[in-house]
């Protein structure tokens, strides 16, 4: 029987065979192994988006319930301005339509001045004949 070192020469079989069964084993798990560490990354990939697509649509609810928010608050400054400018048109529709009485009138009172002024002209030349006609028929 050999003793030391030289046993290893003499078990070389046995390790050739124990290599050959390892690898045999190696190569039949190691595609199981392989494909259950994808499958758990992939699991976890997987997990990670599901909770970044939570994330960003939380995010987008809250930024569109802040833009409805803000669009309420616009459509009501917008309807308050609206209906102040309204106000507006209506007070100057009313200021129209009482300076358009105001010039009625004042034409009106114009006209009916002009004709009460050739209404006197026109007495002040029938006295005035009428004078005439006396101071010359009385000689």
């Amino acid at each position: 029987m050999a003793e030391g070192w030289h046993t290893l020469l003499h078990a070389w079989p046995v390790a050739l065979v124990g290599a050959v069964v390892g690898l045999a084993l190696s190569s039949l798990t190691l595609p199981w192994v392989v494909k259950a560490a994808v499958s758990t990354d992939e699991q976890l990939i997987i997990r990670l988006l599901k909770h970044r697509l939570d994330d960003a649509n939380e995010y987008a609810r809250g930024i569109e319930a802040q833009i409805r928010r803000e669009l309420e608050e616009e459509r009501n400054r917008l309807d308050q301005v609206a209906h102040q400018l309204n106000r507006q048109q209506e007070s100057l529709n009313l200021e129209r339509s009482e300076l358009e009485n105001r010039v009625r009138t004042a034409e009106r009172n114009a006209r009916d001045s002009a004709y009460r002024a050739r209404n006197a002209i026109h007495a002040a030349n029938r006295v005035k004949r009428k004078l005439t006609s006396k101071t010359v028929s009385e000689p």
